[in-house]
């Protein structure tokens, strides 16, 4: 049975829910994000304002670890054909489905950055999942903008500026890695026509949603992100290596006892907050969020591992705090 949210899913047990809100108080970032209707137009207009240039300069989020010996790759017997056929495979691959896309905001030094985020459904329909260093109470002018994997600096779906984030008090107060994810509630999604802004909706009336599923058992999971960089360690991932599949690892850069690895097939999924969908549908392009992007591997040889927290009912008491919060527009 799939614990999960949405797509026509089956609940958790009652008791297990009760355990997870004695378990976690969701540490609330709200000071990072934006309540106030006069703040929230300014956040819109500095991303897209000039053609969306502040989207087009900001620069991916990084947080790249050495991965033990243990997890590196066996050296690849593929040949320079073999490695460009791979290539134009995954550049044939189809687009991202438009509940993915980036988040943008401030670092605490004011420096444009951004990382994936995905819509997920919701009870008010406005909430997005990141990784927990993308949504930090010290992080400013925070906004969503979905679709906007071939389109970066434009936003023809709208952006939605955040209102609450809400990360796990382990994670916000003791750097725990198996507690790294965001769920953040957006207000209404706006255009820029002209120089006046325009209402575009509701995000889960926008995009639709991906559902949430969590303690399920390891297994293959879709990443569905953007790409941070060159990730040179797909080059040297062995063909026998098993790839989308999750499996435990251990990084002594992250606190954390349960993080979970997988060898993506895409070189081009290795941003933070990427999503790991599991049972994702290719025709409806629809699955359930069962993982985040918190790290990616430095070493060239390990092949380009990216690392997620585990979803556990914890990971749902965090995720139902944001599906609580009623938004509305800025307008």
């Amino acid at each position: 049975m799939v614990r999960s949210w949405g797509i026509g899913a089956v609940f958790g047990s009652i008791m297990a829910i009760l355990v997870g809100l004695i378990a976690v108080t969701p540490a609330q970032a709200g000071t990072n994000l934006t309540a106030e209707q006069s703040a929230a137009q300014k956040t819109a207009r500095y991303w897209l304002d000039h053609g969306g240039l502040n989207m087009v300069i900001a620069q991916p989020v990084r947080e790249e670890v050495d991965l033990p010996a243990a997890y590196h790759s066996s050296p690849s017997s593929e040949t320079d054909r073999d490695r460009l056929e791979r290539l134009l495979g995954v550049l044939k691959a189809p687009r991202l489905p438009d509940s993915v896309g980036r988040v943008f905001f401030l670092d605490d030094q004011g420096k444009r950055r951004w990382c994936t985020g995905v819509a997920l459904q919701a009870r008010y329909r406005n909430v997005v999942a990141t990784a927990g260093q993308c949504a930090d109470q010290d992080l400013d002018h925070w906004i969503f903008v979905p679709g906007s994997g071939s389109a970066l600096g434009r936003a023809p779906l709208g952006a939605f500026v955040g209102q609450q984030a809400f990360r796990h008090y382990d994670f916000e107060v003791y750097d725990d890695h198996d507690r790294n994810y965001a769920f953040v509630a957006v207000h209404d999604g706006v255009t820029l026509k002209g120089k006046k802004l325009r209402e575009a909706g509701a995000l889960g009336d926008v995009v639709p949603g991906q559902g949430f599923a969590w303690n399920q058992s390891d297994g293959v999971r879709v990443i569905m992100g953007h790409a941070a960089g060159w990730p040179t360690g797909f080059w040297q991932r062995s063909p026998d290596d098993p790839v989308d599949e999750t499996f435990p690892v251990r990084v002594a850069a992250l606190k954390g006892e349960e993080l979970l690895g997988i060898r993506p097939s895409s070189p081009f999924t290795n941003s933070l907050g990427s999503s790991w969908l599991h049972q994702y549908n290719a025709t409806k392009k629809v699955g359930y969020l069962n993982g985040i992007t918190i790290a990616t591997s430095s070493d060239p040889a390990d092949g380009a591992v990216s690392i997620s927290a585990p979803f556990d009912s914890e990971t749902l008491t965090v995720y139902r705090a944001a599906d609580a919060v009623d938004t509305g527009s800025i307008l």
